[in-house]
């Protein structure tokens, strides 16, 4: 399991970031940080950890694909619950 919740395949694959500062800011990224602790101290396993991953990840995909799929809101929508009355 890396240290880092952000792939950095994703990010050099995408072009976001050069690989030095996604390597820079995995190794500070809380969620890595504190998956790294909880196997340390035995409170979880790097495969339950990973479960959960997959789950989110799971999740996140179905939502994406919910929202391409869901028609584009009306253009009176636009500014709806936008500002306070």
């Amino acid at each position: 399991m890396p240290i880092a919740s952000v792939d950095i395949r994703w990010a050099i694959r995408e072009r976001y970031r050069k690989a030095e500062e996604v390597k820079k800011w995995q190794e500070n990224d809380p969620i890595g940080i504190f998956n790294k602790q909880l196997i340390e101290k035995k409170i979880a396993s790097a495969k339950a950890l990973d479960e959960i991953e997959a789950r989110v990840e799971e999740e996140v995909q179905k939502a994406v694909e919910f929202a391409e799929a869901s028609p584009e809101p009306a253009m009176e929508e636009l500014f709806t619950d936008i500002y306070a009355d």
